[in-house]
């Protein structure tokens, strides 16, 4: 097409790509849920995907448009700051049919770029988001004794959630499935009307501050032809100090916090409140991206700042007000966060029982085999090295020569024993290279497909053998 630019280009490819996806989903879960007695969870299930539907694309709330509208909107905002337009002309913004958890910038050689948001992003924020507001909700009741009463009590238990565990094992329950196969199911946490317009205010704070950091890297002209707010991005974006991406956080904070002020009117408690919310949202992406990148890769390809780093910055360029209140969820938020994304021997499982009989509104209905099948796949990943060796050690000769390989510290030689091909031996081994804990799993499987089993295997082994892996990655750093 004339005067379409690689960006376009590009944009248009997976605009494609992304409806047959989408379309492809929206049938699954159809098919998937038909005869499902529980209406609400099907639902659910529906709504979560059908805002994708390409049926209408010219819809605003099409996520596409939105996320276009909102590109605008934080323009606009960074112009105020004596950012330069002309670097944006150019730029597109598309959401990405990927399970991934990524945003991303690509900048292409005829100086157009394509920010990249995939469907992935806007999921794992709307179950962070739920968690945040099940905790922030009672704090801004309209009656301020009702506010100070909730807030006696959660520093008297040292939380601001009647149930921490609970909350941690609902975003484990994501997480396994986001660890193991790279899309994770939900359990779903229903809110009340005030609870969702809570939401919707951090749900889209978050979003916000997703995309201004991607664009706070075209505008400081950060050099890579990619740069991410995800992890894994294999071209880093940020200098070895971590100064850039702190500065595209700098930025992206000021023009979101800039934005929303400009758009709140009202009584000095609602600006104040949504303040709070505006600054939660941020804090609840950043903690999103920790809890992902400390549960999915075993290397991230590049070092983000820490999450105590990034969010230090957010409370020190926030009002006073908001930020004492912020720094008041913090603590538990960053809890569940690490509680959820911790997968080693000293991990609490995910309990079931525990969660259905806890204080949330959530499908308790959901079929048993489903969380059962979750537990077993959570206990597999959390083995201590002894039972992970005998586990594969009982798996027949083929595998366990691999093991011993494994456990003297033999690594190349024990992958080499799997079969596994020498392209994933080397992206294995590359300390400069993403690497996730699905990736690893999907290789061993790979090649014990061409190994001489008698039996058939079941997941645990090669779950055993991906863990054996990164024990040995992690001896060798």
């Amino acid at each position: 097409m004339s005067g379409e630019t690689e960006a376009d280009r590009r944009a248009r490819y997976l605009r494609v790509n992304r409806y047959d996806q989408v379309a492809e989903w929206l049938d699954t879960i159809e098919r998937f849920t038909a005869g499902n007695e529980n209406d609400r969870t099907r639902e659910y299930a529906l709504s979560q995907m059908s805002w994708l539907d390409p049926v209408d694309p010219a819809d605003p709330a099409h996520p596409d448009n939105m996320l276009d509208t909102i590109g605008r909107q934080l323009l606009e905002s960074m112009t105020r700051y004596g950012i330069d337009p002309a670097p944006f002309a150019s730029l597109r913004i598309i959401g990405t049919a990927h399970t991934d958890v990524t945003a991303q910038l690509n900048q292409y050689g005829d100086g157009s770029a394509l920010i990249m948001v995939s469907d992935a992003v806007f999921v794992a924020l709307n179950m962070f988001c739920r968690f945040t507001t099940i905790g922030i909700a009672p704090a801004v009741v309209p009656e301020v004794f009702k506010r100070l009463r909730y807030l006696r009590r959660a520093s008297k238990r040292g939380s601001v959630f009647e149930d921490e565990d609970i909350i941690s094992w609902i975003l484990r329950y994501y997480l396994i499935g986001q660890r193991l196969e790279g899309s994770g199911g939900q359990i779903i946490l229903f809110l009340n009307p005030r609870e969702e317009q809570i939401f919707n205010a951090l749900y889209a704070s978050a979003i916000r501050f997703v995309i201004a950091h991607e664009l706070a890297h075209r505008a400081l002209r950060h050099s890579p032809e990619r740069a991410g707010f995800g992890p894994g991005v294999e071209v880093p974006a940020c200098s070895p100090d971590q100064r850039r991406e702190l500065e595209a956080d700098w930025l992206a904070l000021r023009v979101v916090l800039d934005d929303w002020r400009r758009q709140i009117a009202g009584p000095a408690n609602l600006v104040q409140d949504m303040e709070v919310f505006s600054v939660l949202g941020i804090v609840s992406s950043l903690l999103t991206l920790h809890t992902i990148e400390k549960a999915v890769f075993v290397r991230n390809g590049h070092t983000h700042p820490s999450a105590e780093v990034r969010g230090s910055q957010v409370l020190k360029m926030a009002h006073p007000f908001a930020a004492s209140i912020v720094s008041l969820f913090l603590p538990s938020l960053q809890r569940i966060a690490d509680r959820a994304s911790t997968f080693d021997e000293m991990a609490a499982l995910l309990d079931w029982p525990r969660i259905k009989a806890g204080p949330y509104d959530i499908d308790r209905d959901m079929p048993r085999d489903h969380v059962e099948f979750a537990r077993y796949l959570d206990a597999a990943q959390c083995m201590p090295r002894n039972e992970l060796l005998a586990r594969l050690q009982r798996s027949g000769p083929a595998i366990a020569n691999g093991s011993t390989c494994l456990r003297d510290g033999r690594l190349r030689e024990g992958l080499r024993a799997w079969n596994l091909e020498e392209a994933d031996i080397e992206a294995i081994v590359d300390p400069s290279q993403a690497l996730t804990f699905h990736s690893l799993v999907e290789a061993v499987r790979d090649g014990w497909k061409r190994l001489p089993l008698t039996d058939p295997l079941r997941d645990d082994a090669s779950i055993a053998a991906a863990s054996l892996i990164v024990e040995n990655l992690r001896a060798d750093n």
